[in-house]
């Protein structure tokens, strides 16, 4: 199966007979298909079907209708994968945005609080009100509280 090759077995109920004693023939398969869902770039997994003893073999329509339905299968989960992949992405750039938002509003902030604490025009005590109005707002922008 990871080679991607399908692999089946007919009228394999007597070879299995032949090695084991007194088996239910509930139990001892008389075909068997394993057909694998390949995605675009690997092996996802398989389709096992198996028909057991007193069943007919599997028809070569049947083998067709297997085989369209495990490419279905195969698509329906690579879109599955490919959905979470996207989820994951789309989780990750919105953390980055995030994280662009607050650092060029830190950025904002030791500028704006450099120009303010570097003014030595302004009394001392309306540099510092400008400074805590500041950093009140930035806080209040940053942290839910």
């Amino acid at each position: 199966i990871d080679t991607g090759d399908e692999m089946l077995m007919l009228e394999i109920a007597e070879e299995i007979k032949k090695n084991q004693r007194e088996v239910s023939p509930l139990i001892i398969p008389r075909s068997i298909i394993y057909r694998p869902l390949i995605g675009s770039d690997r092996v996802l997994g398989s389709l096992n079907l198996t028909r057991l003893e007193g069943q007919p073999i599997f028809s070569q329509e049947e083998l067709k209708r297997i085989r369209e339905l495990a490419n279905h299968v195969s698509l329906f989960i690579e879109n599955a994968i490919l959905r979470e992949e996207q989820k994951r992405e789309n989780a990750l750039r919105r953390r980055v945005e995030r994280e662009v938002r607050e650092a060029r509003k830190w950025a904002e902030l030791k500028v704006e609080s450099s120009d303010i604490l570097t003014d030595v025009v302004s009394p001392f005590e309306k540099t510092l009100q400008r400074f805590a109005k500041l950093v009140s707002t930035y806080f209040n922008g940053v942290c839910d509280v």
